[in-house]
C-alpha cells in the first residue's frame, strides 16, 4: 500500500502543477485580452469630428489605419498565446518563425503581399514589421504620412510598392532648413516644422533658405512632409 501511494504522490503533483500552470496561462491571455480591448478602443476614430461621417474620404482612411493598427494588436496577441504555448509544450511555433533558416526575407516571400501605413519614411506593415520605403518612390510619389501603401513581394524578393489609400492633405509653403550637424532638411512653416526626405531635396536642387510647397496630412498631428516643389531663393521660381 505504502509503495503504491508513493508512486502515484508525484504523478498527483504533476497533475497539479499542469492545472496550475493552465491557469496562469489563462490569466495572462485574459489580461492579454482585456489590454487589446482597451488599445483598440483607444485607437478607434473618434465619431465627433466633422469628417467622420461614412463614405468621406477622411473617415474611410482613418478607419482603414484603425484596421491595419488592430490587425497588428491580434496578430501580437497570437503570436505571445503560441509562445506561451510552446513553453508549455502544448503548441507549436509560429508560421512567422523559422527555426531552420536565418534569412530575414523568407517569411516575407511567403507572405507575397503586405498591406500598411507610411510614416514619412517606412511602412508599418500589418505585421507589425517596418519595411523600408525607398526614398525614390516616395519621393517622386509624393507619400504623405498617414498613407495606406501595399508591399507586393515576388518569388525573386523584388519589393513593389503601391499607394492604395492616400489621406487628404493640404499644401503648405515655408523655408528649407538644413541641420548643421545631422545635414538633414526640415521645412519650417510659422512656427512648426516637418522632416523632408533628402532625396526629394536633391530631386529638386534645393538648398537652404529655398522656399518649399509642401504636402502634409489635413488633419491631425504629423511629423513628415512631402515636398511638391521648390522655389529658389535667389531668381523666385521653381525647377
Amino acid at each position: 500500500m505504502d509503495q503504491t501511494q508513493n508512486q502515484t504522490l508525484p504523478l498527483d503533483t504533476t497533475v497539479k502543477n499542469k492545472q496550475e500552470e493552465h491557469k496562469q496561462v489563462n490569466d495572462v491571455l485574459h489580461e492579454l485580452d482585456s489590454e487589446l480591448f482597451s488599445i483598440s478602443e483607444s485607437a478607434k476614430p473618434a465619431d465627433v469630428t466633422p469628417h467622420a461621417v461614412s463614405g468621406h474620404p477622411d473617415a474611410d482612411a482613418h478607419d482603414h489605419k484603425y484596421a491595419v493598427v488592430l490587425s497588428i494588436l491580434h496578430e501580437m496577441r497570437d503570436n505571445i498565446r503560441s509562445a506561451i504555448e510552446l513553453l508549455e509544450g502544448t503548441g507549436v511555433a509560429p508560421r512567422s518563425i523559422d527555426h531552420h533558416h536565418h534569412d530575414p526575407t523568407a517569411s516575407f516571400i511567403s507572405a507575397n503581399v503586405v498591406e500598411g501605413v507610411f510614416n514619412g519614411q517606412h511602412m508599418i506593415g500589418t505585421d507589425g514589421k517596418e519595411y523600408t520605403v525607398p526614398a525614390n518612390y516616395a519621393s517622386k510619389s509624393k507619400l504623405v504620412e498617414g498613407d495606406v501603401l501595399k508591399l507586393t513581394i515576388t518569388a525573386e524578393g523584388k519589393f513593389i510598392y503601391k499607394q492604395i489609400k492616400p489621406i487628404e492633405r493640404k499644401r503648405v509653403i515655408g523655408t528649407l532648413k538644413q541641420d548643421a550637424e545631422t545635414h538633414q532638411y526640415r521645412t519650417a512653416v510659422e512656427g512648426k516644422e516637418w522632416h523632408v526626405l533628402t532625396a526629394s531635396v536633391t530631386y529638386y536642387k534645393g538648398s537652404e533658405g529655398d522656399e518649399v510647397v509642401l504636402l502634409v496630412p489635413e488633419i491631425g498631428e504629423s511629423f513628415w512632409g512631402a515636398v511638391e516643389n521648390i522655389m529658389k531663393k535667389e531668381s523666385g521660381t521653381s525647377l
